[in-house]
């Protein structure tokens, strides 16, 4: 029964995949390669230590519509404040960063 079952969703197209985001530590980098992987890819999850991490975007259009841009300097290997484009914020609500 299991087995027809399995054999059914395969048929249909019904299966599940799993993709991994590959996860860059910006530390590991210099400020032009981290620079140019936000420009690239326009949205883009960075760590910037073992527990830290956000998504940062080339520009406005990669937020939703009603948040805004806020520039965002992380450090890299060679820089200790380098300035990789912005993070998407909410203007209404209030961040402690």
């Amino acid at each position: 029964m299991i087995r027809i079952a399995i054999t059914a969703c395969l048929a249909t197209g019904l299966t599940v995949t799993a993709t991994a985001q590959e996860q860059v530590l910006t530390t590991a980098h210099n400020c032009p390669e981290i620079q140019s992987l936000v420009r690239t890819r326009g949205a883009i999850v960075l760590h910037t230590g073992q527990y830290l991490y956000d998504r940062y975007v080339r520009n406005e259009a990669y937020c939703l519509t009603f948040q805004r841009t806020k520039a965002a300097w992380i450090p890299t290997r060679d820089n200790g404040s380098c300035f990789i484009g912005y993070t998407c914020e909410d203007p209404n609500i209030k961040t402690f960063r």
